[in-house]
């Protein structure tokens, strides 16, 4: 906090904004400091031009819009006009702040914005805590900014997570050093 990562994200987005529609992407409470921001430090904007997303269905303006500001808490499974809106959207500039919240693959939030900035053709991604506790936590960001560098989830758990597979009459998963293990009885 305090490094100044939203300003040197704006003046990146702001460099390449002939490429322009940016989409940023937010925890929540952070939408209009956001927007305050981009108006701060890009005052050529029109208040038409930023469209801060309030709710699952208000997608109208995504597609006329220079600059969309969307929350996290948006991202869901029942989000489907949102989530068609973003996908069809060609948007060449994405900041994702606090990218951290990316960590889960499993995450609903992290499978919509995977494609969408995987598919820009520049992505910003913005944390002071890249990951919380385990190497795994790291995948999701890795695979978003440079897909299969280092192969599939399966690849990455085994090299950096000491991951291990063992056969017994359990199927087991282990991964170090924090314990996570699953187990599937065989018959």
């Amino acid at each position: 906090m305090g490094l100044g990562k939203t300003i040197q994200a704006i003046a990146i987005a702001y460099f390449y904004k002939e490429e322009w529609p940016l989409l940023i992407v937010v925890p929540s409470s952070l939408r209009y400091p956001w927007t305050e921001e981009i108006e701060k430090w890009i005052p050529e904007l029109g208040p038409e031009e930023i469209n801060v997303i309030q709710t699952k269905t208000d997608v109208g303006r995504i597609s006329i819009s220079k600059v969309t500001v969307l929350g996290y808490g948006l991202l869901t499974t029942d989000a489907e006009a949102l989530v068609d809106a973003l996908n069809n959207q060609n948007f060449n500039i994405v900041i994702v702040d606090e990218s951290h919240y990316m960590k889960s693959r499993n995450a609903t939030r992290s499978k919509i914005l995977l494609p969408i900035v995987q598919k820009a053709k520049r992505a910003i991604l913005l944390t002071g805590t890249p990951a919380l506790g385990r190497p795994e936590e790291l995948f999701m960001q890795i695979e978003a900014l440079f897909p299969q560098k280092f192969g599939t989830w399966t690849d990455y758990a085994k090299r950096y997570c000491n991951a291990r597979i063992r056969y017994d009459k359990l199927f087991s998963i282990s991964f170090k050093p924090h314990i996570f293990t699953v187990n599937i009885k065989l018959y």
